[in-house]
């Protein structure tokens, strides 16, 4: 299979787990071409996972706003510490691509997920991980624009995530898979 339509299938697993992500968290989300104006005050997650297929990275920048919208609590989101909310776009950022994941091993890969990383004041530019590709996906979410960076080194140019290979029994979102 060529790696452009392995990007293809992992650009529209990747916009589910978005979607899904969001959508679970009581946000209006749906894909959008529109380009996102960056801000250096939006803080910035990263977590990178791998496999002997492929390698892969999550850069999420959030708006604050977007992050306020997905931010389970009662409190007023102004009145959060920092920490929590570095923890908040942290967590976020492990719950998407634990979806991905999820999406994945419905084509035998397995992932090995490592942690994730916060960052505010940061500039995005050096903090994405130097790829082979990049997936760019602009979500507009409750009228707000969030861009999410997919980084991604295919590994086994013999990956083939055109059909599915394995049957659909494997982890729930949620659920915990001990080894």
């Amino acid at each position: 299979m060529s790696a452009e339509t392995n990007l293809q299938m992992l650009s529209g697993l990747f916009d589910m787990s978005c979607v899904e992500l969001f959508t679970g968290l009581n946000c209006t989300i749906e894909k959008t071409d529109e380009p996102m104006a960056r801000s250096a005050d939006d803080p910035i997650a990263i977590v990178d996972a791998g496999s002997d297929e492929l390698e892969i990275a999550v850069v999420l920048q959030l708006p604050v706003n977007i992050l306020a919208l997905s931010y389970r609590s009662d409190i007023d989101i102004t009145q959060v510490a920092e920490e929590v909310l570095e923890d908040w776009i942290a967590e976020l950022s492990n719950q998407l691509i634990g979806k991905l994941k999820n999406k994945l091993l419905a084509y035998n890969v397995q992932l090995k997920l490592g942690l994730p990383n916060a960052y505010f004041g940061a500039d995005i530019s050096e903090l994405i991980p130097k790829t082979q590709h990049y997936i760019v996906s602009v979500f507009n979410i409750d009228n707000e624009l969030l861009e999410i960076v997919l980084c991604v080194d295919i590994l086994d140019d013999s990956l083939d995530l055109s059909a599915t290979s394995v049957d659909d029994d494997g982890p729930v979102g949620g659920e915990l898979e001990l080894f």
